[in-house]
């Protein structure tokens, strides 16, 4: 599947390596009926190869069902690549999960800011659907 991420300060990803986990404003990606932009979450988990936006309680209901993962409360351990660890503070699971490219985190900009980079996403969006390829 095609992924382009845009951030704040017009920065992208189009798909090499892990991308930034952090300050995405806009996500466009394919399904099977086409490019669509996905925005306005503050985290983004990966689900069947795309990426979906969700609030905290998403986030948590998307570990809660994960292979990877087990959070015991009241003791906040973790089971960490086959080691149980102990966290320090909620902090510590957003930034492995945003190590290992599960998470991406959203933030809140200017309207102005946030329209130039829809502007540009839109763009880039329609490029993809002129490009399609139809049977």
């Amino acid at each position: 599947m095609t992924t382009k991420i845009f951030y704040s300060g017009g920065r992208e990803y189009d798909g090499e390596g892990k991308p930034p986990a952090r300050d995405v404003q806009i996500i466009l990606q394919e399904d099977d009926k086409g490019p669509y932009l996905q925005s306005g979450s503050h985290y983004y988990i990966k689900r069947d190869g795309r990426w979906l936006g969700v609030d905290q309680y998403g986030l948590f209901d998307w570990l809660l069902d994960s292979d990877f993962y087990n959070y015991i409360v009241p003791k906040h351990h973790m089971l960490i690549d086959g080691e149980w660890r102990e966290l320090k503070d909620d902090f510590e699971l957003y930034f492995w999960l945003a190590e290992k490219g599960l998470v991406l985190f959203g933030r809140t900009i200017t309207n102005k800011e946030y329209q130039s980079i829809l502007q540009k996403a839109k763009i880039e969006r329609d490029s993809w659907r002129r490009w399609e390829r139809r049977p």
